[in-house]
């Protein structure tokens, strides 16, 4: 100043533009600790040429009084103070503001730190005339200034809203937790993705524990090799045949295999997925997921042996099965049964068939019209009744069958699995479909009339 010449009035750059730079060249600085723009550091106007030269938010407090300077982006973080925030003291903020910041900016500007940071920060902007909260990774950085004794003049701060990035993972974590109820209604134990060209298997934990591999490296990929060992021996190769002859042709598939644990257990294991072709119709990628059946299995496997239980105790009594729906039409004899009635087993074993095979005097007791069927099934209950069969080339004889119903019981004709004896070779006799009948039971089998009988309500 003592050389006479007018001193130039410093100046932001063409770069600061915009409703705060025009703010901040109008302040009345001198009114502030920072004191006229004339008297302010080199350091000072840089760090202010630089927040207001950017569209990301960004801010200054410099000083020990840590007056702030901010830009148009940083300026909805301060809703309602904003502009007359401008200028202001940290010591004119909000005590639980001053409580939780103050320390940490002190110390940047003493030199003892290099700065902090807040992820994921929430805080209410002023947006569309509205206030709405906003998510920002936000960051306070030492400003040097050599005219300063620490050094340090200010701290920059600089703020990156992630709101977007935080309502997507939300949506995410939302899709996943219905995926995975999905699955669990499903069943879905596991799934799994097969880079057919890069040759590595993307799995989830449950998939790769089932499979006996570390569930961080089946997340990361692995060779479809180290999945193999776990396969049963006997499925290993219809296990490949399916994934490959899938990978060649596309489309979906699925296939049971079995799985051997860690524990020396087998698991059964459903798998389903859909091979993908890349552009030129090559194997690219197949994908599905897997569904734990053992109890499923378990459960077919003690049918089948009950099954085979029931067949060889009929087999052993001589007796045998059938099935009749007749609102259904449906009629179904076993090998027994047919040999029994004398029928073929390639004969279908229709009406017709039925009533001819029977004596004609109990025809009219089992030939339709069913009676109707009731609006309320009746208490379930158990009927005994005869019909003989026409005679071949011996005389008629009765039998007597042991009866059950095997669904739901009604009043009238619903349907039955009965089984059928046949005492002294004699050929056996129907029952009269529910209605109450005297039953037919010669004392004599081989040599008694079809009329004489015996009555036995039912019950």
């Amino acid at each position: 100043m003592g050389d006479g010449k007018p001193r130039a009035t410093p100046v932001l750059t063409r770069l600061a533009d915009g409703e705060m730079a025009g703010r901040v060249r109008a302040f009345d600085w001198s009114t502030t600790p920072l004191g006229s723009m004339d008297d302010w550091s080199p350091a000072l106007r840089l760090a202010t040429d630089m927040i207001l030269a950017t569209s990301f938010p960004m801010a200054l407090r410099w000083g020990p009084e840590l007056v702030l300077i901010y830009n148009d982006a940083y300026s909805p973080a301060l809703r309602e103070d904003h502009p007359q925030a401008l200028g202001m003291r940290f010591s004119d903020n909000a005590q639980a503001l001053q409580a939780s910041l103050r320390a940490p900016h002190d110390d940047i500007l003493s030199g003892a730190s290099g700065g902090f940071a807040f992820e994921r920060l929430p805080l209410k902007v002023s947006r569309g005339g509205g206030i709405e909260t906003g998510y920002f990774t936000v960051r306070y950085s030492p400003m040097p200034d050599p005219t300063t004794p620490s050094g340090v003049g200010g701290v920059m701060i600089t703020a990156v809203e992630i709101s977007q990035s935080v309502a997507d993972q939300k949506a995410l974590r939302t899709t996943q937790e219905r995926y995975e109820m999905a699955r669990e209604a499903a069943g879905v134990v596991g799934a799994w993705q097969w880079d057919l060209k890069a040759n590595k298997v993307y799995a989830d934990a449950r998939y790769a524990e089932l499979h006996n591999v570390a569930p961080e490296l089946a997340g990361a990929g692995l060779p479809a090799q180290s999945y193999t060992p776990a396969v049963h021996p006997e499925d290993r190769d219809k296990v490949r045949a399916v994934a490959l002859k899938a990978a060649r042709a596309g489309g979906e598939f699925s296939h049971e295999y079995r799985l051997l644990q860690a524990d020396g257990s087998v698991r059964w294991i459903y798998t389903r997925g859909r091979a993908y072709l890349d552009e030129n119709g090559q194997p690219d990628r197949n994908a599905g997921v897997i569904v734990d059946i053992t109890e499923r299995k378990q459960v077919e496997a003690d049918l089948a042996a009950a099954r085979l239980d029931l067949d060889l105790a009929a087999q052993a009594a001589g007796m045998g099965r059938w099935d009749h729906k007749p609102h259904l039409g449906q009629r179904y004899w076993d090998d027994r049964a047919r040999r029994i009635f004398g029928l073929t087993l390639d004969e279908a074993p229709s009406q017709d068939t039925f009533e001819r095979l029977l004596h004609p005097d109990d025809v009219p007791g089992c030939a339709p019209p069913w009676p109707p069927r009731p609006t309320r099934p009746a208490r379930a209950r158990s009927t005994w009744s005869t019909a003989s069969i026409a005679p071949t080339t011996a005389p008629c004889a009765g039998s007597r069958p042991s009866a059950g119903p095997s669904s739901r019981a009604t009043a009238a004709c619903a349907s039955w699995a009965w089984s059928r004896t046949s005492p002294s070779g004699a050929r056996p006799s129907i029952t009269s479909c529910a209605r109450k009948r005297p039953c037919v039971w010669p004392s004599t089998p081989a040599t008694s009339a079809p009329g004489a009988s015996i009555s036995t309500p039912a019950r």
